[in-house]
């Protein structure tokens, strides 16, 4: 999409752009969601068998101009979808983001899904990696009324921790003694 195409969004005040921007995102995992049960039916129904295909993932990849990791992908979270209602419900309504729904399903199963759907709509996509290789590890604390969770580390992890800096997780092995607790961003006013 063009500016010539939209004029009016140069026009917008800041916080009209951010909710302009929120709203699309959300309407957009909306429209995931809805590829995806396609997606998922389409591969059920063996449709891919009409171009003579051996895979749905490869169908994908040709009819859609899919990468063929992305095609795949694609059909492995449309399938787990439907095992995870809970997880299928807030995609549906645009809460969760294709990426954290991909991470979701390589770890979600009928018994911890809840307690997931809890943490990904309180955090962002970028802390998934350290999340999903030990869900154990996530912890809530409803002691902060900006962010309500974080993850627990220890003393074998390679991330921590640090006052001040409760949910942020930054690789120990980045931090060096002239950064203080761990905030890796420098003072603009020169302090």
């Amino acid at each position: 999409m063009t500016d010539a195409l939209v004029p009016s969004v140069r026009l917008l005040a800041i916080d009209d752009l951010d909710r302009a921007i929120v709203d699309l995102s959300a309407r957009i995992n909306a429209a995931t969601y809805e590829l995806l049960v396609l997606i998922r039916q389409f591969d059920e129904r063996a449709g891919w068998l009409k171009w003579s295909f051996t895979h749905c993932a490869d169908w994908l990849h040709w009819r859609c101009d899919l990468s063929l990791n992305a095609a795949r992908e694609k059909v492995r979270v449309a399938h787990a979808l439907k095992t995870l209602p809970a997880i299928s419900s807030a995609f549906r309504d645009g809460e969760l983001s294709y990426s954290k729904v991909r991470a979701l399903t390589r770890v979600a199963n009928r018994d911890n899904e809840n307690e997931l759907i809890t943490f990904a709509l309180k955090t962002t996509a970028a802390r998934w990696p350290v999340a999903r290789r030990d869900p154990r590890r996530i912890r809530y604390s409803t002691s902060s009324p900006m962010i309500s969770c974080s993850l627990s580390t220890n003393r074998t992890s390679p991330y921590r921790r640090f006052a001040g800096c409760s949910t942020v997780i930054i690789p120990a092995r980045r931090l060096s003694s002239s950064t203080g607790f761990g905030c890796r961003w420098r003072s603009t006013t020169g302090r």
